[in-house]
């Protein structure tokens, strides 16, 4: 038995557990369409090329958008899910394509704010993940223009894979995917140590609550794990 959890895999064999990636996609495209009414340029910063969960990100992102009946300049660009790695992806594409009406991050997001204003590039509407720094930053500029919606999951999504482990080898029925709800939030409704931590780390993923599962960590708890208290 196999369990599979945030990238799937796309057998029989496996038992699946993730949120609705290309729904991800979906949302974060319907979000800027609604931001970005007459159409525009949009800075795409994708994931892991490859990866299932990058490819039906982009799928559902680029569907939406081709839906919608506006025209949009969609460029991209690879952020690798690493700070550093959209930080620079995105310094460089400002450089060389100027202005974005907008942006949508798979990852790396804190990077991807810090490339823009390292570049004087003025805030747009953003669509990105659940990470503790970048909400940090949509709380922090949204009244400046970054406005964000910030959507996704945390690591928590490991503690439901190995609760399905175990009830499958308790013998129960289990279904061959498991879709969690994805937490979703934007710069109008974040509060201090509710839904993002203003004295913590920037580098963890907020939205760790599946009460369905039983499983309910606070960012508080996650953090504080180390090899030494495990």
């Amino acid at each position: 038995m196999l369990i599979a959890f945030d990238n799937t895999l796309d057998s029989d064999d496996a038992i699946n557990v993730n949120v609705d990636q290309y729904g991800l996609g979906v949302l974060w495209a319907k979000w800027l369409a609604g931001h970005l009414p007459s159409g525009g340029k949009v800075l795409e910063v994708r994931g892991v090329a490859g990866t299932s969960v990058d490819t039906d990100r982009h799928n559902g992102f680029l569907k939406t958008l081709d839906d919608t009946g506006k025209k949009w300049n969609v460029v991209q660009v690879y952020g690798k899910w690493d700070d550093g790695v959209a930080q620079k992806a995105v310094a460089d594409a400002i450089a060389v394509q100027g202005h974005f009406d907008g942006i949508s991050a798979q990852g790396g997001d804190t990077g991807v704010v810090r490339a823009m204003i390292d570049a004087k590039h003025p805030f747009v509407p953003f669509g990105g993940e659940t990470e503790n720094g970048f909400r940090k930053f949509c709380a922090q500029y949204g009244s400046e223009g970054l406005k964000c919606t910030s959507a996704g999951t945390g690591p928590a999504q490991v503690a439901v894979a190995i609760k399905t482990a175990l009830a499958a080898l308790d013998g129960q029925t289990i279904p061959v995917a498991i879709k969690l709800p994805l937490d979703v939030t934007d710069d109008s409704k974040l509060k201090a140590n509710v839904n993002y931590f203003p004295n913590d780390s920037d580098n963890f993923f907020v939205g760790n609550s599946f009460p369905t599962c039983g499983i309910n960590f606070s960012a508080q708890e996650i953090m504080k794990q180390s090899q030494g208290n495990q």
